[in-house]
């Protein structure tokens, strides 16, 4: 039996490698003379076979170049919601971090970053590495000529978000206390407290395409230059569904 919405393995946008899915098939057959011992698994070649060093993956290259680091109410939001992020996620964003910390100093340089995007490109032409080093400065949101790890969860939680609708709503929903469709600057105080008053008038200022004093929904999706399903389209009970985990 094959679950609505997926493939004979994983969801389309699941990269799964042949030799994943191998050891996979291997482990679930019904023979079980045919069937993987436990050594026999630990020996199979997904396993045994040397790490990827290839720390990020070509898709980020997009995410980079769609990155607008200069909205400040985009950056609070994506603060606040790496506090939901599971373990294992952020396990696995500090990996990748570490993978690009060349030198381990806690920091990844513009150079390192740009020659990791190189390497997802290879044959890029000496002309095209300056534009792939002002490309990488744009992860400096504070533009110390560095990119820390801060800065890197920020930029890969804004593309968590951005990757689907239901997340951004999440997103909303935490915002909007009273459920009214409206964040407020009440509202906004209450959730972002650790932030000055000066910085949550900014913040609605931003965000408050109408200027009627409060960001609605659809005024938050445009923050994100949203392409998905038109604003109020998530219903109540698909509301319950909307999980960043």
């Amino acid at each position: 039996m094959t679950k609505a919405g997926y493939g004979p393995w994983f969801k389309s946008d699941i990269r799964v490698s042949d030799a994943a899915k191998d050891l996979i098939s291997k482990l679930l057959r019904t023979n079980v003379a045919d069937r993987l011992t436990a050594e026999e698994a630990l020996d199979h070649a997904w396993l045994v076979s040397p790490p990827d060093d290839q720390p990020i993956d070509i898709s980020v290259l997009e995410s980079i170049k769609s990155f607008n680091s200069n909205s400040k109410f985009k950056q609070a939001v994506c603060k606040m919601m790496a506090e939901d992020l599971s373990a294992d996620v952020v396990a696995r964003y500090r990996e990748k971090f570490s993978q690009l910390d060349k030198n381990k100093d806690g920091t990844v340089s513009i150079e390192d970053l740009s020659q990791a995007i190189q390497h997802m490109q290879p044959g890029v032409s000496p002309e095209s590495v300056a534009s792939l080093e002002e490309l990488s400065k744009k992860l400096d949101v504070n533009g110390d000529g560095v990119i820390n790890y801060d800065e890197w969860l920020l930029f890969l939680v804004n593309r968590r978000l951005s990757a689907k609708e239901e997340r951004l709503f999440q997103a909303f929903k935490k915002i909007d206390l009273d459920d009214d469709g409206k964040i407020s600057l009440e509202e906004l105080k209450a959730v972002l407290h650790h932030e000055t008053e000066e910085n949550l008038a900014q913040y609605l200022s931003e965000a408050d395409g109408n200027h009627d004093g409060v960001i609605e929904y659809e005024e938050f999706l445009a923050i994100w230059q949203s392409k998905n399903a038109p604003a109020g389209s998530i219903s109540k009970e698909e509301e319950k569904k909307c999980s960043i985990m």
